[in-house]
């Protein structure tokens, strides 16, 4: 006994892909090829744990900065903030961090 075209595991992995660029609804692609809308939903789960979908990468930029930790031979407890433009506030450390935000706020 055959397995009808549908059920067979090797004809669902190109009707995701048929599906998927149609940018039809699963129903409305599943009345359009004939398929049962169950079948489409099982085979569509079992599409999707085998090839996880990587979400896309933001087009622009992300609002965050690159932080690169400078290593120095001897232990420095005081921090350097580059900011664009060139500008960089050093020296700061635990005792004198509190001043930072009024700093950043008048720029």
């Amino acid at each position: 006994m055959t397995l009808p075209e549908q059920d067979a595991p090797d004809h669902w992995p190109q009707l995701i892909r048929q599906w998927q660029d149609s940018g039809l609804s699963g129903k409305q692609f599943c009345r359009d090829h004939d398929l049962v809308y169950h079948c489409f939903i099982y085979w569509r789960k079992k599409h999707r744990r085998q090839s996880p979908v990587v979400p896309p990468q933001p087009a622009g930029p992300s609002g965050f900065v690159k932080v690169a930790r400078q290593s120095s031979p001897a232990r420095d407890d005081r921090l350097t903030l580059s900011l664009p433009g060139g500008l960089a506030l050093s020296g700061i450390t635990a005792g004198n961090v509190g001043l930072l935000r009024p700093i950043l706020e008048q720029l």
